[in-house]
C-alpha cells in the first residue's frame, strides 16, 4: 500500500470546537452552555476527545477543572483552527463598490445605451466612483463577447444566452407600430 492509498480519517469538526470550549472554559458546564447544548452531552464529547487524544484533558482540582499539560499544548492550535474552519465556512461578503478600481464594457443597442447612460454614470459616479463606463454599440455576438471578456455587460432583447451566463430580466416593453394609411 503506497502513501496514496491510505484512506483520509474522518474528521469531526464538532469535536473541534467542543474541545476548544472545553479548554477555553474549563468547564463543562460552560462549555455546554456556549455551544448551546447539555451538560451531559458535552460530557459525552469530553469522554469522546479524552479517548480520541488518550489524555484526561481536564482534571477536577477541588470545584474546579484544570487543563493538563497536553491540553495546554492544544488550547492555542484548537482556538486558530476554531478560528480558520470558522472563516472558511462564513459566506462571502458582497463586492464594495466604492473600492472597485475597473472600466466596464457596457454594450447595447443605440437607443437602449442612450437611455441608460446618464442614469449609470450619475449612478455610478456616486457608488463606484472608481470605475469607468465604456459604452459599445451592439454588434458583436453576447456569448462569446461576454465568455472572453470583451463586454461584460450585454443589455437588450436576448434571445439566446449560454448556461453560465447569468440573466435578470430589467424591463418588459410593449411596442406599437404605425403605419400610413
Amino acid at each position: 500500500m503506497n502513501s496514496t492509498d491510505r484512506i483520509a480519517p474522518v474528521i469531526d469538526a464538532n469535536l473541534a470546537v467542543a474541545l476548544d470550549a472545553l479548554l477555553a472554559e474549563q468547564s463543562v458546564t460552560r462549555a455546554a452552555a456556549r455551544m448551546r447544548t447539555s451538560p451531559a452531552a458535552m460530557s459525552r464529547t469530553l469522554g469522546r476527545l479524552r479517548r480520541l487524544l488518550q489524555d484526561p484533558l481536564l482534571v477536577r482540582a477541588g470545584q474546579t477543572m484544570v487543563p493538563t499539560p497536553r491540553a495546554l499544548a492544544l488550547r492555542d492550535e484548537a482556538a486558530t483552527v476554531v478560528r480558520r474552519l470558522g472563516a472558511l465556512l462564513t459566506p462571502a461578503t458582497g463586492v464594495d463598490p466604492a473600492t472597485l478600481r475597473s472600466t466596464f464594457s457596457i454594450q447595447a443597442a443605440d437607443l437602449v445605451g442612450a437611455a441608460l447612460a446618464t442614469g449609470l454614470l450619475t449612478l455610478a459616479g456616486r457608488e463606484a466612483p472608481g470605475i469607468s463606463l465604456r459604452f459599445r454599440a451592439e454588434e458583436l455576438e453576447a456569448g462569446p463577447a461576454l465568455r472572453d471578456g470583451r463586454v461584460d455587460l450585454e443589455v437588450g432583447a436576448i434571445d439566446h444566452v449560454d448556461p453560465e451566463t447569468q440573466v435578470e430580466e430589467l424591463v418588459t416593453l410593449r411596442m406599437t407600430a404605425a403605419v400610413r394609411p
